[in-house]
């Protein structure tokens, strides 16, 4: 499904993170396994965590590059 994939600022909920860096200044090719290291805690009952690697237009549309999976804590 990697590039079918729009997401919209509008679509970022309050409960979410979003990382992004500056435009780069050449256009770059990403090849190879894309890996998360994720160090979490949280208070709540329960909690979900996506990782995803998307390119940004400068429309603000964003396209999806890598989903790097789902981890559900209980």
């Amino acid at each position: 499904n990697e590039g079918s994939f729009e997401l919209k600022r509008k679509d970022i909920r309050a409960d979410q993170l979003l990382f992004k860096t500056a435009a780069f200044g050449t256009d770059t090719i990403v090849t190879g396994p894309v890996d998360v290291d994720l160090f979490v805690s949280t208070s709540g009952k329960d909690a979900t965590f996506h990782a995803l690697l998307c390119d940004e237009a400068p429309n603000g549309k964003m396209s999806l590059i890598a989903l790097q999976g789902t981890m559900r804590m209980n």
